[in-house]
C-alpha cells in the first residue's frame, strides 16, 4: 500500500480478474493437468484465450502476493487467492496443450486443445505465462506445480517440430510459424523459441539453443521488421520481435551476441541496441 502506484496496479489486476473464466479439465493423453485436484482450469478471455491467459498470468505472478484475495464482484474467481488463480491457470495450459497424434503436439493454439492451429506465437505466450508462474513460485512463495509432462511434450515434440533444420539455408536454426511451414522463420518467433528452450531447462551450451542464437545473430542487422526487428522502411521497429527476443536472451543469461559487421564478428550489447531504438521512437512531445 505504501507504493506510489499501488492503487493503479490493484485496479489493473481487478480489471484482469473480470475477464477470468473457469472450465472443467480432465486427464490428457500425456498426463493429468489437474495439479490441485479441483477439476478446474482458469483462463482469461477477451478474444484470444492463449495470448491473454499467458499475459494475465505474468501480471498475477508479478503481484508478489500469493495470499492476496480477489475482491471483484461478479468475477468467476471472486474470493480466490492469487495463488489459487495462478495454479488453475497453469492447469488450464497443461490441459490445453495439443496432444498426440497431431503435428503440432506439445504446442498451443488460440484456445485449449486447438489441434491444427498450434503456432509459435501462441505457444510463446503460453510458455511466458508458465515461465513467470514458475519464477514466482520460488521468488514469492506462490507454491505452484507445473506438470512435468508439459515440459516433456514441449521439448520432445514441439521444439524440434518448429525449429528449422540446419542444412545450409538462411533459415537454419530459426523458428517457423507452424510445423511444416519452412521459410517462415523470423526473429520474433525465434526469440520465443529461446524462451521455450530455457523453460524446459536448456542452456547456452545446448546445440539447438546455439542454432537458434546463430539465426538471431545472422539476421540482427536485417533492415526490416520481418525476419529482422529493425525499423525500415516505415521507421517503426517490430516491438513484439524485440520483446520475445529480450525474454529469450534474458532467460538464458545472454548479455552479448556476435554480429557480423564489415566482415568482422563484433560482440554487441543487444539490450543497449534495443534501448537506443526504443528511446529514439518514444513520443516525448
Amino acid at each position: 500500500p505504501g507504493y506510489e502506484y499501488s492503487g493503479v496496479i490493484q485496479d489493473g489486476l481487478n480489471y484482469i480478474f473480470t475477464s477470468a473464466r473457469t472450465t472443467w479439465i480432465e486427464p490428457q493423453p500425456a498426463g493429468d493437468p489437474d495439479t490441485d485436484g479441483d477439476g478446474m482450469g482458469v483462463y482469461f478471455h477477451d478474444g484470444y484465450e492463449t495470448y491473454e491467459t499467458g499475459i494475465a498470468m505474468m501480471a498475477i505472478a508479478a503481484s508478489q502476493h500469493p495470499e492476496a484475495v480477489v475482491n471483484v464482484a461478479g468475477s468467476y474467481v471472486d474470493g480466490w487467492t492469487y495463488a489459487e488463480v495462478l495454479q488453475d491457470a497453469v492447469d488450464y495450459f497443461a490441459f490445453g496443450q495439443i496432444d498426440e497424434p497431431y503435428i503440432d503436439r506439445g504446442g498451443w493454439g488460440y484456445s485449449s486443445n486447438h489441434a491444427g492451429a498450434g503456432d509459435n506465437s501462441n505457444t510463446g505466450y503460453a510458455v511466458l505465462g508458465l515461465g513467470h508462474a514458475q519464477a514466482s513460485a520460488s521468488a514469492y512463495g506462490f507454491g505452484l506445480t507445473i506438470p512435468q509432462f508439459v515440459k516433456d511434450e514441449l521439448s520432445n515434440f514441439w521444439i524440434p517440430a518448429i525449429q528449422d533444420p540446419v542444412d545450409g539455408d538462411d533459415n537454419d536454426g530459426g523458428a517457423w510459424c507452424r510445423p511444416g511451414t519452412s521459410g517462415s522463420s523470423n526473429i520474433l518467433r525465434t526469440g520465443s523459441l529461446l524462451y521455450e528452450m530455457a523453460f524446459v531447462g536448456e542452456t547456452v551450451g545446448t546445440p539447438r539453443v546455439q542454432d537458434a542464437l546463430d539465426y538471431i545473430e545472422r539476421h540482427w542487422d536485417d533492415l526490416n521488421p520481418d525476419p529482422g526487428w529493425r525499423a525500415w522502411p516505415d521507421n517503426v521497429a517490430n516491438k513484439q520481435a524485440m520483446y520475445t527476443t529480450m525474454n529469450g536472451l534474458q532467460a538464458l543469461g545472454i548479455e552479448t551476441i556476435a554480429v557480423l559487421r564489415d566482415d568482422t564478428s563484433v560482440e554487441i550489447d543487444w539490450f543497449e541496441e534495443f534501448a537506443e531504438v526504443l528511446l529514439s521512437e518514444q513520443d516525448i512531445n
